[in-house]
Parts: structure tokens; C-alpha cells; sequence
């Protein structure tokens, strides 16, 4: 006679009569463990992304505001600063202008001397106010400084 193999339904394991099936309450047990594990890792993962936003969020202002200072210093560096006394009248247009030749775009210099000028208004220029504005430097200067 031949013997019968039985398999559980549960686990697809072959079972013979005299095994005994794992108790309920440690396959629970085994469950909540890795439940708690699983709760665990995700919270140790949020916390992780949450302080890289937060020094993210800390630094790269600080990183933007580096670069654009020294773009600006870079800028600056072709041109030559040129204090002026501010007149009755005067703008800052009206004297950038005066500054700058006739094919150049003037915005580009008024906002490099914006900076050079903290805390002064260039749409609000009072009379006696010494104002540092900038002129392009001479094209021979930069030409014979680039063949050196």
C-alpha cells in the first residue's frame, strides 16, 4: 500500500501527520514585527527627504547669490566707474545715457551700477547725490589686453 502525501493549503509544503502547524500567535508576532519594520524604514525615509529639502531650501539661495555676485563682479570689470554729482533734473537714464554709446543697451549698465549703489533708488535720484554710474572702457584697452 502506498503512502498518501498531503500538502497544506496555506503554505504548499508537504505535510506529514505527525508535523505540527506553526501556532497562530507567532505568525501574528511575525507579522507586526514587520509591520513595525516597514513603519520604521518609512518613517527614517521621510525624515531623511525632509532635512535634505530643509538644507536644500537652506543653501541654494546662499549658492544662487554667490554666482550672481560674482557674474556681476565679472561685468563690472569691463566697465569704468565714473562718480557723478546728481544735478536738479537729473535721472539716471538721462545720465547712463551719456555714458553709454549709442548702439549699446543702457539697461545693462544702470543695473550693474544699481548694485555698485545699495540702498539708493536710481528712479528717485535727489540733487547732491554722489551716484557711481559705469562707462564702458575704451575698445583698444580691451583689445590690447586680450593680445597679451
Amino acid at each position: 500500500m502506498e503512502k498518501a502525501i498531503i500538502y497544506s493549503f496555506e503554505s504548499g509544503r508537504r505535510l506529514d501527520f505527525g508535523e505540527k502547524k506553526e501556532p497562530e500567535k507567532k505568525r501574528v508576532r511575525i507579522l507586526w514585527n514587520r509591520i513595525i519594520l516597514a513603519l520604521v524604514l518609512i518613517t527614517l525615509l521621510i525624515y531623511g527627504t525632509c532635512s535634505l529639502v530643509a538644507d536644500l531650501i537652506d543653501v541654494v539661495p546662499k549658492w544662487i547669490n554667490t554666482q550672481l555676485q560674482y557674474s556681476i563682479s565679472q561685468d563690472i570689470q569691463n566697465y569704468q566707474q565714473v562718480k557723478v554729482i546728481i544735478q536738479s533734473g537729473d535721472t539716471a537714464w538721462k545720465i547712463q545715457s551719456k555714458l553709454t554709446p549709442n548702439e549699446r543697451d543702457i539697461r545693462h549698465p544702470l543695473y550693474l551700477a544699481q548694485s555698485l549703489n545699495p540702498g539708493v533708488q536710481m528712479g528717485d535720484l535727489k540733487a547732491g547725490q554722489i551716484i557711481i554710474f559705469l562707462k564702458e572702457k575704451e575698445i583698444k584697452a580691451l583689445t590690447a589686453n586680450a593680445s597679451h
